[in-house]
């Protein structure tokens, strides 16, 4: 069982993510914005983050943030908002999985087993 703080302001999406990933027996904390996600959670205790990058506090501003205070933990982005250049600059900031909306959730529950190993 993974601690995973999932992050997305569309509440159906976060109550997809969370309904799945608990059913897959992962413990979930879900979030509408980064901001109180940064606010509640150590994560250092963290073993997988899953954000939308179009919030108030945007996706990316929260990765480096995390950056910032020297917190490495791996981090899938979920967004309908995907360009080569995104994905490109998402990779540089050293997200490990990129999935585009809409998504399966069998493929969700894939690329999370596959970043937890």
């Amino acid at each position: 069982m993974a601690k995973i703080v999932v992050m997305d302001d569309e509440a159906s999406v976060r109550g997809v993510l969370q309904r799945a990933l608990q059913m897959d027996g992962h413990e979930v904390q879900a979030f509408e914005d980064a901001t109180p996600a940064l606010e509640e959670v150590d994560f250092t205790e963290i073993d997988l983050v899953i954000t939308d990058l179009v919030m108030p506090t945007p996706g990316d501003q929260f990765i480096l943030i995390l950056d910032q205070e020297d917190i490495e933990v791996p981090i899938m982005v979920l967004s309908a908002h995907l360009t080569d250049a995104r994905t490109e600059y998402l990779r540089e900031l050293g997200v490990k999985w990129i999935l585009g909306k809409p998504f399966e959730v069998a493929e969700l529950l894939e690329a999370v087993k596959k970043i937890l190993g």
